[in-house]
């Protein structure tokens, strides 16, 4: 079974992981740091903006290609494709080294976690 709407988003998805990184790099390069942060606030920014993108998104993506094999309905899927996009764009722009808490980190952190629980809720659902 082919997975069309997993598929969309994991590239829609895959293309902002590349934008972080990329900005790692970039800011790396300014900074003249190879490993670590060499105690650069907005290196140590970037970093954790790219880290927690990798952190949460294959699991989430691994959750929805679950529930499209598994059936789940196609607007289902695509709520939490967009969901996870847009939590996901968010949650970069929360990620400041001197604004704590921003609601943009929070809403967008939120998001991800509500949405991998619900995932994982439908995903058990389907499977019994």
């Amino acid at each position: 079974m082919p997975l069309i709407i997993t598929g969309l988003y994991t590239g829609i998805l895959g293309l902002l992981m590349v934008l972080l990184a990329t900005r790692v790099s970039g800011e790396r390069m300014k900074q003249h740091a190879s490993l670590g942060s060499a105690g650069s606030p907005p290196l140590l920014e970037v970093i954790r903006q790219h880290g927690n993108f990798v952190e949460w998104v294959p699991f989430a993506l691994l959750l929805m290609a679950v529930c499209e094999i598994n059936g789940l309905e196609k607007p289902l899927l695509h709520g939490a494709g967009a969901s996870l996009v847009l939590a996901r764009l968010l949650h970069p722009f929360g990620v400041k080294h001197d604004v704590v808490p921003h609601p943009l980190r929070a809403l967008g952190a939120g998001l991800t976690c509500a949405l991998v629980c619900v995932l994982s809720a439908t995903a058990i659902w389907l499977s019994l």
